[in-house]
């Protein structure tokens, strides 16, 4: 048992698959979800049941694609820095069309 697994955590993710266990990263204080001891993913919130719906929502065997949602995150990311270069070219522009209307 994990310090701190005061809800039975470890036991409840076994439940849902027996290869999952968890350790305290004895450095960040974080807990790690392993699967097969392989490391799977970080836990710094306290244990408590959103780990357990966390852990089920990705899971590959229920259609939990992670290409597909780091792919959307990045494209979402892309947009946003395109959006934020458009902003920043027009306002330049406007400055600069600001500057060439006092020259005149």
């Amino acid at each position: 048992m994990v310090t701190g697994d005061i809800c039975n955590i470890e036991e409840r993710l076994q439940e849902h698959d027996p290869n999952l266990s968890l350790n305290l990263n004895k450095v960040n204080g974080n807990y790690k979800v392993l699967y097969k001891n392989q490391h799977v993913m970080e836990w710094s919130r306290p244990l408590d049941d959103r780990l357990i719906k966390h852990m089920q929502k990705i899971d590959s065997h229920r259609g939990y694609d992670a290409i597909k949602e780091i792919d959307s995150h990045n494209d979402k990311l892309e947009k946003t820095i395109e959006k934020d270069r458009l902003n920043y070219l027009e306002s330049v522009v406007k400055d600069n069309k600001r500057q060439l209307i006092k020259e005149l």
